[in-house]
């Protein structure tokens, strides 16, 4: 077994402080459950904060040892249209942020698309360039990368929720534009920014598509001769994990599962033709009818 990792597996240190890894968090839901069973008092104090330096010791670690990169920060954006009178006494040094804590209104979708669209357009052309992918998966993830977000959260990062404007979030812990989920990448991310930082989450969810469109979507397009298959195949995996990687293949298909990958490649199909995002719907429209353009 190789000391250092290679494209095809980790080496036996990545391996080794992975079991590491695994181990100490169950070190730490042992200590969360035993505090559980103790009194008030310095006791379960003691152990709950053993439990919680050990988080903190352990979150820094996991990006370094799966080699993930830390987010280069994003150029400030284009000053966005006038939304309003309100918006002439907003100071300059807010315009970067626009974005942030945007919940549109049906009026607002074509300015916000043309914006969320920039996003994601350019954190897909950077990341793409960073990866260095070999025609046609450059072309294919950077049409992918729009249509994820679209079936994601219908690019939305904001809800307002009980009058009050928060982060969009699943039933399972996903959050923001990208849906990435807290528990799964708490450690490789700043789950705050995560949060709260509409870019900050694009660029995330981006070099996570990215990460398993190179690991498990090409290698499985190479192993079936259909190039084609990349998308749904990356998309896969970022819905489900690796082992659903070929999922939208099999026969017979899982009814909710087909229904998920069949409106992805209509989506993905529909941007990589030219099609127009409609936000007031969360699909792809005929040029000139749509709410939000695919590009700004």
């Amino acid at each position: 077994m190789p000391v250092r990792n290679t494209n095809e597996r980790y080496g036996s240190v990545s391996q080794a402080l992975h079991w590491l890894i695994v181990v100490l968090l169950i070190v730490q839901f042992t200590l969360g459950k035993i505090a559980e069973d103790l009194p008030l008092g310095l006791d379960r104090l003691v152990t709950l904060g053993a439990g919680v330096l050990l988080m903190y010791a352990l979150d820094p670690q996991l990006g370094e040892l799966f080699e993930v990169e830390a987010l280069p920060e994003a150029e400030p954006p284009p000053a966005l249209p006038q939304r309003s009178w309100l918006d002439f006494f907003i100071s300059g040094a807010h315009a970067d942020n626009a974005l942030d804590h945007w919940v549109p209104t049906r009026a607002e979708l074509a300015s916000y698309g043309s914006r969320v669209g920039g996003v994601l357009h350019k954190s897909a052309a950077s990341e793409a360039q960073r990866a260095r992918l070999a025609a046609p998966y450059g072309q294919i993830y950077q049409y992918l990368v729009p249509a994820t977000a679209l079936i994601e959260s219908c690019w939305r990062q904001y809800v307002v929720r009980n009058g009050k404007v928060t982060y969009l979030r699943s039933q399972s812990s996903s959050v923001g534009v990208m849906q990435i989920n807290q528990r799964v990448w708490r450690g490789f991310y700043d789950i705050e920014r995560v949060r709260w930082d509409t870019a900050y989450n694009i660029r995330a969810g981006a070099q996570i598509l990215m990460r398993y469109l190179k690991d498990y979507a090409i290698p499985y397009a190479e192993r079936t001769g259909k190039p084609g298959d990349v998308a749904r195949a990356a998309y896969a995996v970022y819905n489900a994990g690796p082992r659903a990687v070929g999922r939208f293949a099999k026969s017979p298909p899982h009814p909710r599962e087909a229904r998920v990958d069949e409106k992805l490649w209509t989506l993905y199909r529909g941007i990589a033709g030219g099609a127009e995002v409609d936000l007031a719907n969360c699909g792809v429209a005929k040029p000139g009818r749509s709410s939000a353009s695919r590009e700004p």
